[in-house]
């Protein structure tokens, strides 16, 4: 669009030069008076535009002078308050060419395109870059090689001044000098001026700028080009900092083989350059070679403007290193290193690369970054070594550590094209620490997800439901196998399951789960699963799992307060659910869960501390009273209370369900031990996992009991007269409350202390 209108203007003022040619060699110079300048003037345009008025014109042999001068033609209108031409008209119309000694526009007050144009000089800048040329089918020679000088316009003094009105009571003051601009002379151009925004719909309020070019042309090319850049800026949208304050420079030379090229950008209130470079460029070679410094200060950046990552506002990054690219090969290479803060964790790196545009480079070097959370600080490092010749294979060793524990993992691919069809991943890891790889992953998932925020949709767009859940899925056009393979999987309550494997398989319908297995101790556990995507569904997503475990340890069991129940356990998982979302999937799982546990502790010590410090203190205080006494009620009840602290038993039965809206139905628990057998049934009244463990737990237990612990329940009056095998059943059952992660046991205490009234 700004091309066309450069277009109009230049017919204009072509049309407008020719005009007045034909009136001065027809009419002569001083042959009618003034006013009958202005009257020819207009005639001679009637027609030629859509409206023209102008207050005064005079034309000599060698100059114009046009006062209040307004002009609208084919969408495009300026007026100014002055217009002096000096040229030699007689010696244009003999050469064919436009060589003004000066022209003067004062009070100019157009659009953006017209004001470009009605520079004069700006437009021949714009044919020095070659604006008006069709696309070389040459191989690329350098940026002075694309600027055609050209003799058919030469001005040597340009001076204009106006004010360009934008849209939304936006406006531009702008100065433009130029002088020289001859073949065979050094032309220097300047523009400069401000921007204001009254109507406040722009992310810059005011601003300030200033931008000089110097050309050095013959007959024989351009033989540089030099510019200077001044920008000063305010506005509460713009950037964190609310200012910008930034200077270039630039230089393009000739050299005997090709051209040097020099580019240097400086936040004016930072000693250091935000972008430094030079670059050798040898055409006969077709070799660019160079050097690189580039500093980011995500302050200065306009992260809304651009529709950057949230997260580069606060960054500062510093890169320093080698570029080159051959133009005739299409091959490149460079190697960069740098450091910085990213996201409020420091970040080093180092790459080493080679290959063709638009291709995946070989690639070699390091990332490293830190991460912290309640866990204490840690590091993390990448190392890269990425071969692309035939297919693209990765080799990346990662190294996690924290305090004395290191986790080392090395990851390895092998895919034809960054399309992933078909992949292959493996991941092998020795000694893995999974709490210190759960930090990095939310140190990461961090950037991920202001990444993912450049996708989001904007406030007030709507997206239909129905959409969404027909859209692709994540896997879409992927199909592959990925391994993970770790000798010794350390989990957050220290035991290790060694080994640890996962093997799953991509392809266009599902992800599977093709085996899971791992050793705990003397347990094992192992499992399979899909996850399919059917599109004509209702709810396309359907997820199914199957799992079993022997003799695995209860410790893996920790809701918060510990294992409350040790032993080995044994038995079967399966879940099942279905979704019109992806992510809705986890919440709409059911499961059923069949579980027998063994040889263990049932630990009522290690909840509610707090009641059992003070049923400590009551217990001695019975046992006491219960010597001195000598009474059996009283002994009989501390011994009762000091067992229920800590129960053996020898087997243990559990059958639950959860349901798609989160409810957890205990269908059967069951303890059988020496001395004590517990039988019921119970819920977690949960809506999500994230609610399960503090869920309200509400379970019904009917008691029995024999040995020495139901001889006590016999002197306390607690048992009935019905059995259950050996055991001897309570009159009363009891009721557990509290949460599943911190689980109410008192009643069983209480009813053993109201046998004493």
């Amino acid at each position: 669009m700004l091309i066309e209108s450069f277009e109009n203007m230049r017919k204009i003022l072509i049309l407008l030069g020719i005009v007045l040619v034909l009136l001065i060699l027809f009419l002569g110079v001083g042959v009618f008076s003034t006013s009958m300048h202005k009257k020819v003037f207009l005639w001679a345009l009637d027609g030629k535009v859509e409206n023209v008025s102008v207050e005064t014109v005079r034309v000599g042999l060698n100059s114009i002078y046009i006062e209040d001068f307004n002009l609208i033609h084919e969408g495009t209108s300026f007026s100014t308050d002055l217009v002096e031409v000096e040229a030699s008209w007689l010696d244009q119309a003999r050469s064919r060419k436009i060589q003004l000694d000066e022209l003067i526009i004062k009070g100019l007050n157009a659009d953006l395109a017209t004001i470009v144009t009605a520079g004069g000089g700006l437009g021949a800048w714009l044919n020095l870059l070659g604006a008006n040329e069709e696309p070389s089918k040459e191989p690329w020679n350098g940026i002075l090689a694309q600027m055609v000088p050209t003799d058919q316009l030469s001005i040597g003094r340009l001076r204009l001044d106006g004010q360009v009105k934008l849209s939304d009571q936006q406006t531009v003051d702008l100065n433009v000098s130029l002088d020289d601009l001859t073949v065979g002379e050094q032309a220097r151009l300047v523009l400069q001026g401000a921007f204001l925004d009254e109507g406040e719909t722009s992310l810059i309020e005011r601003a300030v700028y200033k931008l000089s070019m110097e050309l050095d042309q013959n007959q024989a090319g351009i033989n540089s080009l030099a510019g200077q850049l001044e920008l000063q800026a305010l506005g509460h949208g713009l950037n964190s900092a609310g200012e910008l304050n930034i200077s270039g420079l630039w230089n393009v030379n000739r050299t005997s083989d090709g051209e040097i090229l020099s580019l240097l950008i400086r936040d004016n209130d930072h000693p250091d350059p935000l972008f430094d470079t030079e670059l050798d460029m040898n055409f006969e070679i077709g070799q660019l070679q160079g050097r690189l410094d580039a500093r980011l200060n995500g302050s200065l950046l306009p992260i809304t403007l651009l529709e950057l990552p949230s997260l580069l506002s606060t960054a500062t990054l510093a890169t320093s290193g080698q570029v080159g690219w051959n133009m005739q090969t299409g091959a490149g290479n460079f190697a960069l290193s740098g450091s910085g803060i990213l996201d409020g964790r420091p970040l080093q790196y180092q790459f080493d690369g080679s290959g063709k545009a638009a291709e995946i480079p070989n690639l070699t070097g390091f990332l490293k970054t830190g991460f912290s959370d309640t866990l204490g600080a840690g590091e993390f490092t990448v190392n890269l070594d990425l071969n692309s010749e035939n297919n693209i294979e990765l080799l990346a060793p990662i190294e996690v550590k924290r305090g004395n524990r290191v986790s080392r993992l090395v990851l390895e691919t092998n895919v034809r094209s960054l399309k992933l069809n078909p992949f292959e991943i493996l991941v092998r890891g020795d000694n893995v620490y999974l709490e210190d790889l759960q930090s990095v992953g939310k140190a990461l998932a961090g950037w991920g997800y202001s990444m993912q925020q450049l996708d989001t949709p904007t406030v007030g767009e709507k997206i239909a439901v129905n959409s969404l859940a027909r859209s692709s899925v994540p896997w879409e056009r992927l199909a592959g196998i990925a391994e993970v393979q770790i000798q010794r999987l350390v989990l957050p309550n220290g035991i290790a399951m060694e080994p640890f494997s996962i093997a799953t398989s991509v392809r266009s319908d599902s992800v599977s789960l093709t085996s899971f297995s791992s050793r705990v101790e003397s347990g094992t556990i192992a499992g399979k699963g899909d996850l399919i995507y059917s599109p004509n569904n209702p709810s396309p997503y359907t997820f199914r799992v199957e799992g079993s475990v022997a003799n695995l340890p209860s410790g893996l069991v920790d809701l918060g307060s510990g294992a409350p129940i040790t032993g080995s356990w044994t038995g079967s998982v399966s879940a099942l659910g279905q979704a019109q979302q992806l992510e809705q999937i986890s919440e709409a799982i059911e499961i059923t869960m069949d579980l027998e546990g063994t040889s263990g502790l049932l630990k009522f010590s290690m909840v509610n501390e707090g009641a059992n410090q003070s049923a400590q203190a009551v217990n001695l205080g019975v046992a006491l009273l219960g010597g001195l006494l000598k009474n059996e009620r009283f002994s009989a009840v501390s011994k009762m209370t000091q067992y229920v602290q800590c129960v053996p038993y020898d087997s243990i039965r559990l059958n639950v369900d959860r349901s798609s809206q989160g409810k957890v139905t205990i269908h059967n628990f069951s303890i059988t031990g020496p001395e004590l057998l517990l039988a019921g049934k119970g819920s977690v009244d949960a809506t999500s996992w994230a609610s399960l463990a503090g869920g309200a737990l509400s379970m019904s237990l009917s008691i029995g009991s024999k040995g020495s612990f139901g001889e006590n329940a016999r002197i306390l009056g607690l048992v009935g007269t019905d059995l259950n095998g050996e055991y001897e059943l309570w009159r009363k059952p009891i009721k557990i409350s509290g949460t599943l992660s911190n689980p109410n046991y008192s009643a069983l205490r209480e009813l053993i202390f109201d046998a004493l009234r």
